[in-house]
């Protein structure tokens, strides 16, 4: 974050078959997650799949909130 790396495990916290899933990793005061989904689509060539993701992290303790503002 801000041109750091890190590196954090995460844990599927919620997972639906065919779906879609959660995960999510706590440290330092911080909160991160991040999720996949997988929707069926048509074409014009015959049946894909999208895959979406997100990503967010959240600011769980006052000093982690400071430290997440660009500086």
């Amino acid at each position: 974050m801000w041109g750091q790396g890190a590196t954090e495990e995460m844990e599927v916290v919620e997972l639906v078959e065919g779906s879609h899933y959660v995960t999510e990793a706590v440290h330092e005061g911080m909160r991160y997650t991040s999720g996949f989904r997988v929707t069926p689509v048509g074409t014009g060539r015959g049946e894909a799949t999208r895959v979406t993701m997100d990503f967010a992290a959240e600011a769980t303790i006052v000093s982690a909130k400071r430290r997440s503002e660009p500086q």
